[in-house]
């Protein structure tokens, strides 16, 4: 049996015992096997179309803890098994069989578990047994699971062995499991073993008979420890050609494990070094860490989780299913010994670790030896050549020829990758950025070149994306959820920050700020534009009470408009939030937010208040707020991201893009956002005006340097989509409006996929948790929620849409190919020798719809702007719109593009013939 024929009859599976399990890792799974009383594991909040939680449930003996053990009479029980802890259950005792409908399987069934792991069906098979006690158990235990099957017959269930059972009770069954095939845990000697040949020999010839006599899936489960990959790779591979499904843990299956497919772990932790405790005010925002790796990690599909050293050390267990730990030490003897102990247990663990600046061991030789490194003897004053370099550690400043100060480090290791390798006169080498066998490192000062920004900036040495990928060992041929792109079009939104609603424009009748944008911007650009307002500037209770009543009618009529997205700026436009938040003097007034009279800083004021004000006096009846958009510095702590989303609206501002021809270096470009605790703050794509124009001092125009930003964002690699992002105020000064309009003259001429931004930050959220998988044919896409876009590399494996599932098609951009899925849910089978098909290449709106029959192609789009899309067709091809046929306006080779007036177009057919 092939691979791909397995895999369209047997679900993969997954077993995760532990508390609060990766369960949205594990979603790559059809199948998720967790312990029902473990916390963590409530169904209603897991379960999709595509994957199930399944509960553990022992039916065979009572194990250690299950709390319904309370209730069994203690005859029912036998001797303590020596081995797991469990007791064994008097299978023929009597009320057994309703004992585990109502007291076991009942609750479980309450709480939305609609499959089961039956456990332990062997245990009645006690040697000190006659043969007909023996029988008399396996007809009790016939009994439970016919009990159980007659009660809920949709249930599935999945034996974990049970094989005396079957010829009785098959029928019942969904899936049969089995233990140690190939590789087993030896409980008593507490070590892994291989599986003897003849056992081996016996459990495949009992499986091999379940799969041709009852038709069932097979699922084998088999240990070893997690840095054996290649033995794991080999086991899975032996399994799969068995023809049975394949899963690879710990013996005490906790971990992510290993299937037919391989979960591609994404989050990351990056561990910083500071201020213990923080200074006030401090902020997440702020580090370098943060600021210079989350666009490169985000590039590479990374999610990262900021942590000081110091909370590091006290995790006692690791978050698992982590892609690595990339470690930022800006101080050179931060570290100490426990640092050291910690650094090696997660080494020691199979965890790959990145360190950037410092290593934090102090220089010294003992500890720097458990790292594979050696330290020889060198002097300050030694000159050091430039022998060899990686050009990516070149990446956007040449390295120096000569050089002093620097550490003699290196390496004997055989996997030991020198990125940057120096020679003193006295043939002593140093090796400050190289890839090792547990990960790698980049040390000062060949990771960030720092300079004012009146000399251009900050530049990188090491591209810090190639050096942390490979360091991590992470796949380059996988593709990359990507926030840049949709249905082959790079994405575009506006959004404008409320401040300034109340000036007066620099016209001879200084009309308000608000009312220009209205007449001479939103009138005339009706492109999907996130607008927000401060209470505090339109209110009556706020600033500004003689002007509020042509304030509001103006928001009104701002806000009525089609492709208006309502947002808040809160109510006093905080400036400080974190000061504000730790309870800092709110008498300085104008320092933290707006001088309004009688006002103590309030979160649920800001943003509660702030939304209800604009729902109810601002807002047409079928629009309410969708977004808070942060004000001043942007450092929102947790507790403000947390009352956004009681307040049921998304959150986005903040970031730092503002890459430009001077400024032009990556470290002027941020990553999606960062998380705090819990709590995601979702960053602007790009910067407003006030940077462009030096805090709006001037030159006036300047904010037109933002279409250089747009352009290097876009090539040589597409980093970020189009945010046109200005505040309110920009409008009141000619040569400001001028240049805004021709930074809207140019997003028209652009091949753009305009949306709201409240759809860009779904897309960042979703982002965080999107699942991806290796697939023996190519890769498992899940999870995908507003996320729709996915980058592979430009060259490599044909995409293969006729057995992809969950795709419309692909286009191609800088360097990369970019993959528009449908759903929550793909998969993408890779080909040397795809069968051609027709495809959407690209379009101006959303996939609402697709379906694939034969030649045969039918496609919902749904946009905010009369609709634009390409169809590569394959064949003699025609196109029809609601019984109309639509006719292409450009062709080029098999492209044909289309456009049409309407936003919408539902049920487009497109027939192929050869």
């Amino acid at each position: 049996m092939s691979q791909g024929a397995l895999a369209l009859i047997a679900p993969d599976v997954a077993l995760d015992y532990a508390a609060n399990p990766p369960l949205k890792t594990l979603r790559a799974y059809d199948v998720v096997v967790v312990d029902p009383d473990q916390p963590g594991t409530d169904p209603s909040q897991y379960t999709q179309d595509y994957s199930q939680l399944f509960a553990y449930v022992s039916l065979g003996e009572l194990g250690p803890g299950r709390t319904y053990g309370h209730d069994m009479p203690a005859s029912w029980l036998g001797q303590v098994n020596p081995v797991w802890g469990g007791r064994r259950i008097d299978q023929t005792a009597p009320g057994w069989p309703e004992f585990v409908v109502q007291h076991i399987m009942a609750p479980l069934w309450q709480k939305g578990y609609r499959g089961f792991f039956l456990d332990t069906l062997d245990a009645y098979q006690n040697p000190s047994l006659t043969p007909a006690e023996r029988e008399a158990q396996r007809q009790g235990l016939i009994r439970v699971i016919r009990a159980i099957h007659e009660q809920w017959p949709q249930a599935k269930l999945i034996f974990n062995r049970g094989f005396d059972l079957l010829p009785d009770v098959h029928d019942a069954v969904w899936m049969v499991a089995a233990e140690s095939l190939y590789q087993t845990w030896n409980a008593q000697q507490k070590s892994y073993q291989t599986v003897s040949t003849s056992d081996t020999s016996w459990l495949k010839h009992q499986l091999k008979t379940i799969q041709e006599r009852w038709h069932l899936p097979i699922l084998v489960i088999d240990y070893l420890p997690p840095q054996q990959q290649a033995l794991i790779d080999q086991t899975v591979k032996l399994i799969l050609a068995d023809g049975f499904m394949p899963f690879i843990s710990t013996p005490a299956l906790d971990s992510i494990g290993r299937g037919r497919i391989q979960v591609i772990p994404r989050q990351v932790l990056v561990i910083y070094d500071a201020d213990d405790p923080p200074k006030p005010g401090f902020s997440i925002n702020s580090l370098e860490s943060q600021r210079l790796l989350g666009m490169p990690l985000a590039y590479i599909g990374l999610v990262p989780h900021y942590l000081s050293m110091q909370e590091a050390e006290h995790l006692d267990k690791l978050p698992d299913g982590l892609a690595g730990i990339i470690i930022w030490i800006d101080g050179e003897n931060r570290g100490n010994h426990d640092w050291v102990v910690w650094t090696q247990r997660q080494i020691k663990s199979g965890v790959r670790m990145v360190f950037f600046h410092h290593l934090g061991y102090a220089s010294d030789a003992a500890d720097l030896s458990l790292l594979g490194l050696h330290l020889a003897e060198s002097q300050d004053n030694d000159h050091w050549t430039l022998k060899q370099h990686d050009a990516r550690a070149a990446f956007e400043l040449p390295l120096p020829e000569q050089t002093t100060g620097l550490t003699a480090l290196t390496s004997q290791e055989p996997s030991f990758q020198p990125w940057v390798l120096y020679q003193s006169e006295t043939g002593t080498q140093s090796v400050p950025v190289a890839i090792t066998s547990w990960g790698g490192y980049a040390l000062d000062p060949w990771v960030d070149f720092s300079r004012s920004d009146e000399l251009g900036g900050d530049r990188w040495y090491v591209q810090p994306a190639d050096f942390i990928q490979q360091a991590l060992r992470l796949d380059p041929s996988a593709p990359i959820p990507d926030l840049t792109t949709e249905t082959g079009r790079r994405l575009f939104f506006v959004h404008i920050d409320g401040d300034g609603f109340v000036s007066k424009a620099e016209r001879p009748d200084f009309p308000l700020a608000g009312q220009v944008l209205l007449d001479d911007v939103l009138k005339k650009r009706p492109v999907p534009t996130t607008m927000s307002v401060i209470e505090g500037e339109l209110s009556p209770q706020g600033l500004y009470p003689n002007l509020s009543a042509q304030a509001e009618e103006a928001a009104r009529q701002a806000f009525a408009l089609p492709w208006v997205e309502i947002a808040s700026h809160t109510w006093s436009h905080p400036f400080h939030w974190v000061l504000l938040q730790e309870g800092a003097d709110h008498e300085s007034g104008e320092d933290y937010h707006l001088p309004i009279p009688g006002y103590t800083f309030s979160l649920p004021r800001e943003i509660d208040g702030s939304i209800n004000y604009i729902n109810s006096r601002l807002a047409t009846p079928n629009k309410r707020v969708k977004v808070l958009l942060w004000s001043g510095a942007c450092r929102a702590p947790a507790e403000a991201i947390a009352q956004t989303q009681e307040a049921g609206v998304l959150n986005m501002n903040g970031g730092d893009t503002t890459m430009t021809q001077f400024h032009h270096s990556w470290t002027y470009v941020s990553g999606p956002g960062v998380y705090k605790g819990d709590y995601y703050q979702v960053y602007a794509p790009n910067q407003n005006e006030n940077v462009y124009t030096h805090e709006w001092t001037g030159p006036f125009y300047g904010f037109i340097k933002v279409i250089e930003t747009y352009q290097l964002t876009e090539t040589p690699v597409r980093l970020k989509p189009v945010d046109l992002y200005y505040h309110l105020y920009n409008v009141t000064k000619t040569a400001s409006l001028n240049a805004l309009n021709r930074i809207y003259d140019w997003t028209e001429h652009q091949p753009l996929h305009p949306i709201f931004a409240s759809e860009y930050i779904k897309k960042v959220l979703d982002f965080n948790d999107a699942v991806l998988a290796k697939t023996p044919d190519g890769w498992r896409l899940r999870d995908l929620g507003d996320l729709r876009n996915w980058r592979l590399p430009a060259t490599g494996p044909a995409i293969d849409l006729s057995q992809s599932r969950g795709l419309s098609g692909w286009n191609t951009g800088p360097q990369a190919r970019y993959i528009n899925t449908t759903g929550d849910n793909a998969e993408l089978i890779l080909s040397t020798h795809p069968q051609p098909v027709s495809y959407l290449q690209s379009a101006n709106a959303r996939v609402m719809g697709f379906h694939r029959e034969g030649s045969t192609l039918t496609l919902d789009l749904q946009g905010e702007v009369p609709l634009q899309w390409d169809l590569w067709e394959v064949g003699n091809c025609s196109l029809v719109d609601q019984g109309h046929l639509l006719k292409s306006f450009a062709v080029h080779d098999h492209l044909y593009s289309y456009r049409t007036n309407d936003h919408v177009a539902r049920s487009l057919r497109l027939n192929c013939r050869p």
